[in-house]
């Protein structure tokens, strides 16, 4: 492995976290992002799954420590490449991340953990070209569903953004910001209102074409469950319902992390993480502890 180059480039590990699955498709798709990631660094990279594994993260983290400091690393960034501030991001991964800490006591390795990729200052333009790329290169006229409509031009089209979306308090709000300063309204997978409430409401209110944009990072079942549910109602009340593609894909996510990092001056003392006692429970509090 080679030495990390510290003049002009990122003298800190790189450490990406997704959310993981027992589908193989997640380790795949995060073995893209460690893969573009080192077309644009000469630093350590690699990454790990926060499920779907039978090792934790905090031992995926620590393996991962180790070979930083043999090639004389001082600190690793863990980036979550996520999208929302659910329990996952605020809980669950501050607790792993202390507990391969705490197994460098003498501190001579760091962690640290980086905001949420959703968090990015970008994403609100990635989106608003995703939605502009595909108004400006589709027709509704085209559309079974609309062209026995005689002025298609005052066909009232809404956007809706889909997001995963997360039962923890306020979690979902910075969806509902990005979605208003785009001019679209939000529905959510797994909380209220999912996508056929959000649809018909839409429908009661005029409108005739619908985009829908899936804020997700990868496709999956979630995905393909949307794009079948929107096919179904799309028939069923004779209506155009767009499904748009994907907003990221694994080089877009490594050019939003490696930005940031890029960007970031840490200092030594920044490194350390505070956890609410409280959080620490089971297996993982006797590494906290120690």
């Amino acid at each position: 492995m080679k030495q990390p180059e510290s003049s002009g480039k990122i003298d800190r590990a790189i450490f990406f976290v997704i959310h993981g699955s027992s589908n193989h498709r997640s380790l795949r798709s995060l073995r893209k992002i460690i893969t573009a990631a080192k077309v644009s660094s000469d630093a350590l990279i690699d990454g790990g799954c926060l499920e779907g594994l039978d090792r934790s993260l905090s031992e995926q983290l620590i393996d991962f420590g180790y070979d930083a400091l043999y090639l004389g690393y001082s600190q690793i960034e863990v980036v979550p490449v996520f999208l929302l501030p659910g329990v996952h991001v605020k809980e669950d991964l501050p607790i792993e991340v202390e507990a391969a800490q705490s197994l460098f006591d003498d501190r001579k390795l760091q962690f640290h953990l980086t905001e949420y990729l959703g968090t990015h200052a970008q994403i609100p333009a990635l989106l608003a070209q995703r939605f502009n790329n595909w108004e400006n290169s589709h027709s509704w006229t085209q559309s079974p569903n609309v062209s026995n409509i005689s002025n298609v031009s005052n066909i009232k089209c809404a956007r809706v953004i889909i997001a995963h979306g997360s039962k923890r308090s306020g979690a979902n709000q910075p969806i509902e910001e990005l979605a208003r300063s785009l001019s679209a309204t939000t529905a959510y997978w797994s909380v209220a209102p999912d996508l056929e409430t959000k649809i018909n409401q839409l429908l009661d209110q005029g409108f005739m074409a619908i985009e829908v944009l899936p804020y997700f990072l990868s496709a999956g079942g979630i995905t393909k469950a949307i794009g079948a549910q929107i096919e179904q109602l799309a028939s069923d009340r004779q209506v155009q319902i767009e499904l748009l593609p994907l907003p990221f894909t694994a080089e877009t996510i490594t050019e939003l992390a490696m930005a940031d990092l890029s960007d970031a001056d840490l200092e030594p003392n920044n490194s350390t993480i505070a956890i609410p006692r409280h959080l620490v429970t089971g297996p993982k509090a006797l590494a906290y502890s120690n």
